[in-house]
């Protein structure tokens, strides 16, 4: 759209057997985006291919996105992606440790898995700081103090996200502002 290559766009898209959108959230609220999706996207189901999105937002959602579009983002599977179990969030660590040859004590999988909540890429971030504290320091066993102290800024924003609601914000801004709710 910026550089006036539309029809480039056309060619290369519409001609695709599978389409990958990440963050749809941030495009769909551009009209031009959207006219020319509109177009994709018909084009692409009438071929029996294949469109994948993502987004932080559900289709419904969406501000200033045309009904005709969210109708799209609608049309087929939507599924929302919960923060993984306690479980799913140990086996993912002990998985991504394999690759890493480091031995990690199961204590200290179970503490991440237990603080460090929100999604998966946090979970491997909080491995790496583990891991490169380990390639730094070979001599050093790892206890759960050391692992706290890696991990403190990162539990903390965990922390701070799980106490973050409606309710909470509200107050916060009456009180800012030195009204009621």
């Amino acid at each position: 759209i910026k550089n006036n290559s539309m029809p480039a766009f056309r060619n290369r898209y519409r001609k695709v057997d599978l389409l990958l959108l990440d963050d749809v959230q941030f495009i769909a609220s551009t009209e031009k985006f959207q006219e020319e999706f509109f177009y994709t996207f018909n084009d692409l189901m009438l071929d029996r291919k294949q469109v994948v999105m993502t987004s932080d937002v559900a289709p419904r959602d969406m501000k200033g996105c045309e009904e005709r579009i969210t109708g799209r983002f609608q049309q087929g599977m939507v599924v929302e992606i919960e923060s993984p179990s306690y479980e799913t969030r140990l086996a993912i660590l002990k998985f991504k440790s394999q690759s890493s040859g480091k031995i990690i004590p199961e204590e200290i999988f179970k503490y991440i898995a237990e603080n460090i909540r929100s999604h998966v890429r946090a979970l491997d971030g909080a491995l790496k700081r583990v891991v490169t504290f380990l390639e730094l320091n070979p001599g050093l066993p790892l206890s759960i103090e050391i692992v706290q102290h890696l991990l403190k800024d990162q539990i903390e924003e965990e922390k701070t996200i799980k106490d973050l609601t409606i309710d909470n914000i509200m107050k916060l801004v009456a009180s800012s502002y030195g009204i009621t709710i």
